[in-house]
C-alpha cells in the first residue's frame, strides 16, 4: 500500500512539472519592495563603482593591455549595475510622488455650508417654538399638588429642548469654522497653486529618470572607447561618437587625462558633464566640519543641465545625509546655478557651481528652505566625464 501511495505521488509531481511553463532564461531580478530599499541599493552600487578603480584613467596606458581590459570591463559592469539600480530607484520615486500628488490634491467638491446652516437655523427656530409652547403650559398650570407630576414632566421636556438648542448652536458654530477654513484653502490655492508646484517638481524627477537611459548608453560608449584606445594605443575620446560613426584612423591621439577630463576649451557643451568627488583637504571646504563624502554628477539635455548631488557632511550637532536632484542653466562660461529638490526630508534650494580650467569645481550651497541642509562650500575634483 505504501509503495502504491509513493508511486502515485511521484506521478502527480511529474505531471505538475510537465505542465508548468518554462522559466525564462537569464537573470531573475528582484525589485526592491520600497523606496528606502531602492535608494540603499543605488547608493551602495554608486559607492562600489566610485571606489572600485579610482586610478583607472591614470593607468590606462601604463599597465598590461590584457589587465587593463579586465579592469575596464570590471568598472564598466559596476557602472552599468549602478545605472540599472538608479533607474529602478527613480521609477519608484516618480511612482511614490504621483501617489503623493493624488493624496494631497485639493478636491473640487466643497461642503455646502450655506445650505447646512439654513437647515440648522430652521431646526433651531422649531425648537424655540416648542420651548415657548411648554413655557405657556407651565405658566397656565394651577398651583395645586394634583398637577405636581405634570409640571415635573413639562420641566424635564423643557430642559431637553434647551439642550437640543445648545447642540444646534454648537453645530452652527462648527459649520462657520469649516467655512472659514474652506475659504482660506481656496484663497491659498488661487494665490499659489499647489498643483502647479507639484507638477514642476514631478517634471524634474521624470526628466532625471529619462536622462538616466541616455547616460547609461554614454557610459557604455566611453568604456568601449577606452578598450579600443588600449588596443590601438590611442587615447579614448572625451565624448562617445554617435552610433554608426567610427573615428577616422588618422585622427591624432590626445593626452589621456585631457581626454577623460576635458578642459573648458573643449566646448561649452562639455563643461558641466561628468562626475566629481571630494578629497580631504584642509582648505577645500567651509561649514560646520569637513565633509565625509561628496559626489556630484552632471549631464546635459539640450540647454538644461541636470544631475545629482549626494553628500554626507557635518551639521551643527550631527551628520547630515544630503541626496539632491539638480536642474539649472549655465549663466556664463564656467558658472552655473542649480535649483535642487530633496525628497527626504522634503525641501528645495539653490547652489552654484564654478569650474576652473583644470575642471575642478567650487560648489556652494547658497539657499535652503530647511535648516537640515547646511550652507557651505566644497572644492570637488573631476573623476570621469561621460
Amino acid at each position: 500500500m505504501r509503495f502504491l501511495v509513493r508511486s502515485a505521488c511521484l506521478v502527480l509531481i511529474s505531471g505538475l512539472c510537465f505542465c508548468l511553463p518554462a522559466l525564462p532564461q537569464g537573470k531573475i531580478r528582484l525589485e526592491p519592495s520600497n523606496l528606502g530599499e531602492a535608494e540603499e541599493d543605488y547608493r551602495s552600487a554608486q559607492l562600489d563603482w566610485l571606489n572600485a578603480d579610482p586610478n583607472l584613467a591614470a593607468d590606462l596606458f601604463k599597465g598590461n593591455p590584457q589587465e587593463m581590459h579586465k579592469r575596464i570591463q570590471r568598472t564598466a559592469d559596476l557602472r552599468d549595475q549602478m545605472m540599472e539600480k538608479k533607474s529602478v530607484y527613480l521609477d519608484l520615486i516618480v511612482k511614490h510622488f504621483n501617489e503623493t500628488r493624488a493624496r494631497v490634491a485639493i478636491p473640487d467638491a466643497q461642503i455646502p455650508i450655506p445650505e447646512l446652516r439654513r437647515d440648522l437655523e430652521d431646526e433651531q427656530s422649531r425648537l424655540l417654538g416648542e420651548q415657548e409652547r411648554l413655557d405657556a403650559l407651565i405658566h397656565d398650570l394651577p398651583q395645586d399638588d394634583l398637577y405636581t407630576l405634570v409640571a415635573h414632566e413639562l420641566n424635564v421636556e423643557r430642559t431637553q429642548l434647551v439642550n437640543l438648542q445648545n447642540s444646534v448652536a454648537l453645530r452652527i458654530r462648527g459649520l462657520d469654522a469649516i467655512g472659514k477654513n474652506q475659504d482660506a484653502v481656496r484663497n491659498m490655492e488661487a494665490n499659489d497653486p499647489i498643483a502647479k508646484n507639484l507638477e514642476a517638481i514631478s517634471k524634474i524627477w521624470e526628466s532625471e529618470r529619462d536622462n538616466t537611459k541616455i547616460q547609461r548608453e554614454h557610459w557604455k560608449a566611453l568604456y568601449a572607447a577606452m578598450n579600443k584606445a588600449v588596443d590601438g594605443g590611442k587615447t579614448p575620446a572625451a565624448t562617445p561618437p554617435p552610433a554608426g560613426n567610427t573615428k577616422p584612423a588618422d585622427t591624432p591621439a590626445a593626452k589621456p587625462r585631457g581626454a577623460l577630463l576635458p578642459s573648458r576649451d573643449s566646448g561649452r557643451s562639455l563643461a558641466f558633464e561628468g562626475t566629481w568627488k571630494y578629497e580631504k583637504s584642509p582648505n577645500a571646504w567651509s561649514g560646520f566640519g569637513e565633509p565625509v563624502q561628496v559626489a556630484l554628477e552632471l549631464h546635459r539635455s539640450g540647454s538644461t543641465i541636470s544631475g545629482t548631488y549626494n553628500a554626507r557632511i557635518p551639521g551643527r550637532r550631527d551628520m547630515r545625509d544630503l541626496n539632491l536632484t539638480l536642474q539649472g542653466d549655465e549663466l556664463a562660461p564656467g558658472k552655473a546655478v542649480f535649483r535642487w529638490v530633496s525628497l527626504v526630508p522634503a525641501a528645495h534650494g539653490e547652489l552654484t557651481v564654478q569650474m576652473g580650467g583644470d575642471r575642478r569645481v567650487l560648489l556652494e550651497r547658497t539657499k535652503s528652505s530647511d535648516t537640515y541642509f547646511p550652507l557651505g562650500m566644497e572644492v570637488l575634483l573631476p573623476l570621469q566625464a561621460p
